[in-house]
């Protein structure tokens, strides 16, 4: 589950036309930025903060990526392992929600616990935090770029 900070014709447009010593510079920059976006954005859907924790951005020569680690995120979904940040990303269908391994399910309502055989999932419409924040690191790439130049010519 990642999204790449590459690939859009015009910024790499621009990119070529920067000092090429700049670039490594731009790409660290931009995808911290976009780290601080996707984390920003996530802290609405902290509920156990597993999926926060695995929030994280590699930085290469080329590209920035940032991401969500498979690590103690997979669960099983229809015979495959899945990450679970796709169902708070792309959303979920209303579903029953049945026991795997006991008889019955047990959850707190208020004060009681309340057992039942089989809930039904109202679905999710999804969240698509990671792509968001992304986002929100395209509107400023080229406050980030004159920086990186500003910083430069000091």
């Amino acid at each position: 589950m990642s999204v790449k900070l590459f690939g859009l014709k015009e910024i790499q447009n621009t990119l070529k036309q920067i000092d090429e010593n700049l670039y490594p510079e731009i790409i660290r920059l931009s995808t911290n930025d976009a780290l601080e976006n996707v984390e920003r954005r996530a802290k609405k859907h902290l509920k156990s903060g597993e999926m926060q924790n695995h929030i994280a951005n590699e930085i290469h020569k080329t590209f920035g990526e940032v991401f969500i680690s498979n690590d103690a995120m997979m669960v099983e979904w229809k015979g495959k392992r899945v990450n679970y940040a796709s169902f708070v990303l792309y959303g979920t269908r209303p579903h029953w929600i049945h026991p795997k391994e006991k008889k019955q399910l047990r959850y707190t309502s208020v004060k009681n616990f309340v057992h039942k055989q089989a809930v039904e999932h109202p679905g999710y419409k999804g969240d698509n935090f990671l792509h968001d924040g992304v986002q929100d690191t395209f509107k400023k790439l080229d406050k980030i770029i004159n920086k990186v130049v500003e910083n430069e010519l000091k």
